[in-house]
């Protein structure tokens, strides 16, 4: 697991760049923050580290917080991201992805962090004996993206 002296200068850098406009209207500096420095505490390698944090927080800006009546707030153009920049990351997230998860994994990890279940949750739902499996089938699947996306940087 990555230290605080790794993760949190990279949030804070990623955090103060998306906390712009529609963002600081629906949900406040510290849960961006939060929600970003619980993504990056579950990473070994500090490969991953940048865009993950970035897709997390975009993820969470977009996806998880209530838009309300600002259902046109994706489409302003002052950005200080770039969404192509932003669909790029997702495009090669699915392909690692894609390239190292059986289906089984692939549904471990959509009930992970789309659902957002817990390790036990995800258990019963998969039908396994216990979030102990779940937990190791979790890492192994870290640590393939993980090589994966360092043999991709050329580490």
């Amino acid at each position: 697991m990555l230290t605080d002296k790794e993760v949190l200068p990279t949030i804070y850098y990623w955090a103060k760049r998306l906390y712009t406009g529609d963002a600081a209207k629906r949900l406040t500096f510290d849960e961006l923050v939060n929600e970003a420095y619980k993504a990056a505490k579950t990473l070994r390698s500090p490969l991953l580290l940048q865009k993950w944090v970035k897709y997390t927080m975009l993820h969470f800006i977009h996806f998880v917080t209530p838009v309300g009546s600002q259902l046109d707030g994706l489409e302003v153009e002052d950005r200080t991201f770039d969404f192509k920049e932003f669909k790029e990351t997702q495009e090669e997230l699915m392909s690692v992805v894609d390239k190292v998860c059986s289906e089984e994994g692939k549904k471990l990890l959509y009930l992970l962090f789309w659902r957002g279940l817990t390790y036990a949750e995800a258990a019963k739902e998969m039908g396994l004996s216990s979030r102990q499996v779940v937990s190791e089938r979790f890492k192994v699947i870290r640590k393939k993206m993980e090589r994966e996306y360092g043999n991709r940087a050329g580490v």
